[in-house]
């Protein structure tokens, strides 16, 4: 029988009880929980931090045979003897650091009925959740003679609810640290505590947190979630046949958290259950509210967050009180890392979106969220035709008829007519919208330079404030272009008329084969 797409599986004992398939990463976890004992891992939604978190609580409970056959149980190393495990999700809605400790309390309390029946009166009296966790970890070692294992997921699902109320996210964050501090200073009754969410915020904010170590970036632990293409390959061949594997890679591919490239899971199983239709299976799942109400505040510019490059250590946190949206959509899974250099300010990493999928749709959600406009799927296609078909005409008449249709209520209310660059953040979302290759060579907030590449047909498109083609001419970056024609675009921006007062173009020709 044909082991199931784990579709919506979020439990690991489910999946290997219910002839799910699971893709097997316990060589990964054994590594971690014999090397490691405060652990913290960041991944985006839908990456499978959840099913580690189950894996592990299964491990630590001892049961072995939910285990058969996986690369835990064959090594023979692990002795899979059981140790009382403490399983809290920070999942609960509360725009109050009261209400949210009051349902981690009720967490605590079950934890209590389960590990400690019989003692639940002898736990009333302390004055706050965390003092409550320790007293527990404690009562349990004298009781079993074995540490405790803490596993918490979704640990700042209650700090970025709460991102815009800084006074109840700063309550919040002085729980969740002075809980994790009073659990380490247990010591010998923790055997391994694991803390999944979307951000590793606890290693800026405060310093003293830092000895939980953050393996969000850590290259050994960069497959522990989602799939690489091998482990597709592998385990969904049943499911594969008649499919397109680079169509696949196309779409989905490219995820890097500093080791192996990666297929977020929500997009493979959607695809593979929706006969290899690619819908935005992972980017549907996602909410960007928190992201666009960030940067109405911070003025962004499409191209720079889009083609960034930052110090490293800006990715080792983030700050309650300087959200950077750069930070965000990495964390969120909107982009990854493209590589990392070495420069003599320290090493620092290259972004790029993260798979075609999420290219399009986000692009397609920063042009309405700035235009308030529905139609723009009519404009993606007059670019798309016009830059198949090298149709100049088109392009022009297409390129002012977004910037002039631009709803101006919306434009004022939000005061996007204040932020500098703003049309070239809108036209440049169109490009990336229409999935086209784009390398950007140089850019300002005033001007940019970049090739476009749709359908085998090149472009180099500037848009500046004036005599566009003319310096990109002086600039000859088709000399760069491995192509046999290049098509040179330069459009003239007139603030005062916040539109293009001219584009002009030039085809630059190479003869013989492509070079």
């Amino acid at each position: 029988m044909e082991k199931q797409l784990p579709i919506g599986i979020t439990s690991f004992r489910e999946l290997r009880q219910n002839n799910y398939i699971y893709v097997d990463k316990t060589q990964l976890i054994e590594y971690l929980i014999t090397n490691y004992k405060y652990v913290l891992l960041a991944r985006p939604k839908g990456f499978g931090k959840s099913i580690t978190l189950t894996t592990l609580e299964e491990l630590f409970k001892g049961n072995k045979s939910l285990f058969e056959g996986l690369a835990i149980a064959q090594n023979q190393k692990w002795e899979f003897k059981p140790y009382p495990v403490i399983k809290l999700n920070f999942r609960i809605k509360s725009n109050t650091a009261k209400t949210f400790e009051i349902g981690i309390l009720k967490q605590i309390q079950e934890v209590v009925e389960e590990l400690l029946p019989g003692r639940e009166g002898e736990f009333q009296n302390f004055e706050s959740v965390e003092e409550y966790l320790k007293q527990i970890v404690k009562m349990v070692y004298v009781n079993t003679g074995r540490p405790a294992v803490i596993l918490i997921d979704n640990y700042d699902y209650p700090l970025l609810s709460t991102l815009f109320n800084l006074e109840t996210a700063q309550q919040i964050w002085e729980i969740i640290r002075r809980l994790i501090l009073n659990v380490k200073d247990c010591g010998e009754m923790v055997k391994f505590m694991f803390i999944t969410g979307l951000t590793p915020l606890l290693k800026s904010i405060p310093f003293e947190v830092t000895p939980v170590e953050d393996i969000t970036l850590d290259s050994h632990f960069s497959n522990i979630c989602g799939f690489m293409y091998e482990e597709v390959v592998y385990y969904f061949d049943h499911y594969l046949q008649g499919v397109d594997l680079e169509e696949l890679k196309k779409w989905y591919y490219g995820y890097n958290f500093m080791g192996e490239i990666l297929f977020n899971p929500i997009d493979i199983l959607g695809y593979l259950r929706n006969n290899n239709i690619p819908h935005p299976y992972w980017y549907n799942t996602l909410s960007t509210t928190i992201f666009f109400k960030v940067i109405k505040s911070v003025r962004f510019y499409s191209p720079e967050l889009e083609n960034l490059v930052m110090p490293e250590k800006f990715f080792s946190g983030i700050n309650l009180y300087q959200l950077l949206p750069e930070q965000l959509i990495f964390y969120f899974g909107i982009t990854t890392i493209e590589e990392m250099r070495e420069t003599f300010m320290g090493p620092v990493f290259v972004f790029k979106p993260a798979n075609l999928s999420v290219q399009i749709h986000f692009n397609d959600e920063i042009i309405r969220f700035l235009t308030n406009r529905t139609n723009i799927y009519y404009y993606k296609k007059q670019f798309y035709y016009a830059f198949k078909a090298g149709d100049i005409n088109k392009f022009r008449r297409n390129s002012r008829e977004i910037l002039k249709n631009i709803d101006p209520d919306h434009f004022v209310k939000y005061r996007f007519d204040k932020w500098r660059g703003i049309h070239i953040t809108i036209l440049y979302g169109y490009f990336m919208s229409l999935g086209a290759k784009i390398k950007v060579f140089n850019y300002t907030h005033e001007e940019i330079d970049l090739h476009l590449e749709l359908e085998g047909r090149h472009y180099i498109i500037r848009i500046s404030n004036g005599e566009s083609l003319k310096e990109l001419l002086r600039r000859r970056y088709h000399d760069l272009i491995k192509a046999k024609k290049v098509t040179l675009l330069g459009l003239d921006f007139n603030r005062a008329e916040f539109n293009f007062s001219r584009i002009d173009w030039e085809i630059k020709e190479k003869y013989g084969t492509e070079i």
